[in-house]
């Protein structure tokens, strides 16, 4: 682990940023909320998990053993809905969607989590959570099933920053002249065949009644679970700190009676074309939607653009902008393989290997610097850019492969597959006559003077000089040459008769 640029992290709880001390030393502790599987992911999933992706792989880089917990939410009256809708059953839609989930983030070029607990394999542990909110008074029973009443607990509150009066009701049910306070939220739902339309009621036998879990409790009952009273780090979006992980507080730390997570991490909220995610604005798009036309690393790209803390605005213009961007930097990565005289087989062996942080901060500490700065991947991203241009400098062969080994790096860090850049390596063969420039349909006799020009163009244009670039342009063109600049400061020069096929 760098012990030159410790770790730190914004905490949602103390709304400031925190030197990260774990728990257990070099191992933590992370949990992330997942989806409630009853549709296709959304925008706002993509930059959730892109997210915490990113945290999940800079823990790993910076030498921590990291336990990552993603749940999934398999029960839910939303999941209960599509099944009667679709005339099939909970345990179906929720198979479906976790499948698609599961290739949606793997499109997105993420890693596995180390468990992904699901909430229908825990309603023991949620049982048994109950019980005990119950025997110390900070939870009772109604007609309909269980509730947590939240003025048992002093510290309510404490990560929204809002008194008690003021919150509203958290639990996913309707308002209950039998609960104590307003904010007091369900553990336990009793269902009955009336709520279900007559149709078998979907739930599991409790102390309380047949009836299903509240939404809060599956968090808190996976996390004791898996990862023990106290987390690290739990992390999610921030249209889930209240009431979601307001109550899961609450719940866990009165039913250990121990602090139950060191350090919150929130993700800002996603807009479109400046308008909230929303259904009722029909701006609603889900992962596969956008894949069909951005690929996983544009994508990526233009998110972590975007500090993890800010909201992010999709509009065409962006991810074009991105799009762009990212493929220009495949070619130029290409480009260096030739230049280093690297094949196809290293970079798939050179991809395969995390990044090292005591390596890499010989090579660029600047770019470690800003990781350990609360993730900041808008400045890493800036830091990845200036290796590129180094590498797009380079003619030492030795050098370029330095830098591309560099890349490659920053790369798994940040999540990038760099794979695609093979794509380019055919394009990168193909103009290699010259160094940077191919000419096609010349006189040999004049063949060598062309390339000449191209090459005095290129420097002029490397030394902004652009008065003598573009007179020597002028200059082959008068010749009859057609000039195509290609990413990458490639050119090729086409006598008229080969033009038209250039």
């Amino acid at each position: 682990m760098s012990s030159t640029h410790p770790l730190h992290f914004y905490n949602s709880q103390s709304r400031q940023v925190e030197a990260f001390q774990p728990l257990e030393a070099g191992k933590v502790k992370l949990y992330v909320c997942g989806p409630t599987v009853y549709n296709d992911a959304h925008l706002g999933h993509a930059r959730c998990y892109i997210t915490w992706d990113v945290l999940f792989r800079t823990l790993q880089f910076f030498g921590y053993e990291v336990t990552y917990a993603r749940n999934l939410t398999d029960v839910d009256d939303k999941i209960i809905q599509r099944a009667s809708e679709t005339g099939t059953t909970p345990e179906a839609i929720a198979t479906t969607y976790t499948q698609r989930f599961h290739e949606d983030l793997a499109r997105l070029n993420t890693l596995s989590p180390t468990i992904e607990p699901k909430a229908t394999e825990h309603i023991d542990a949620m049982h048994g959570m109950i019980a005990t909110l119950i025997e110390k008074d900070h939870a009772y029973v109604t007609d309909d099933g269980v509730y947590f009443h939240t003025p048992s607990m002093p510290t309510y509150g404490k990560l929204a920053r809002k008194p008690i009066d003021a919150l509203q009701a958290g639990a996913r049910v309707d308002v209950n002249t039998q609960k104590r306070h307003s904010a007091d939220f369900a553990l336990w739902k009793r269902v009955e065949d009336s709520a279900e339309t007559g149709e078998t009621p979907y739930g599991w036998d409790s102390p309380w009644g047949f009836g299903r879990p509240g939404w809060h409790i599956e968090c808190s009952a996976m996390i004791f679970k898996n990862l023990g009273h106290q987390i690290d780090i739990h992390a999610g979006g921030a249209d889930l700190m209240f009431p979601h992980h307001e109550n899961e507080i609450a719940q866990s730390e009165c039913c250990s009676g121990h602090p139950f997570v060191n350090t919150w991490m929130h993700n800002g909220f996603v807009n479109v074309d400046g308008e909230k995610m929303s259904k009722s604005l029909h701006n609603f798009s889900t992962v596969r939607d956008l894949l069909e036309h951005y690929d996983a690393n544009t994508l990526r790209y233009f998110m972590l653009g975007h500090h993890y803390r800010m909201p992010v605005d999709f509009t065409p213009n962006a991810l074009n902008g991105a799009k762009t961007r990212w493929h220009k930097l495949l070619q130029q990565f290409a480009k260096g393989m030739q230049v280093a005289q690297l094949n196809e087989a290293w970079l798939k062996e050179a991809v395969r290997h995390k990044a090292d942080c005591a390596v890499l901060h010989e090579q660029h500490p600047d770019f470690v610097a800003v990781m350990a700065q609360d993730m900041n991947t808008p400045r890493a991203l800036a830091e990845w850019g200036k290796t590129f241009k180094d590498l797009k400098q380079s003619q030492d062969a030795d050098k370029a492969k330095a830098l591309l080994n560099t890349l490659v790096q920053e790369a798994w860090v940040l999540g990038f597959d760099l794979l695609p850049a093979l794509a380019y390596l055919d394009e990168a063969k193909s103009l290699n006559e010259g160094d940077f420039h191919v000419v096609d349909g010349v006189a040999p006799t004049e063949k060598a003077h062309v390339l000449e020009q191209l090459e005095a163009r290129r420097h002029a244009k490397l030394a902004k000089d652009f008065a003598t670039s573009d007179a020597i342009r002028k200059t082959l063109e008068a010749q009859g040459l057609h000039l195509v600049d290609r990413a990458g400061g490639w050119t090729t020069a086409t006598a008229p008769s080969t033009a038209d096929l250039s």
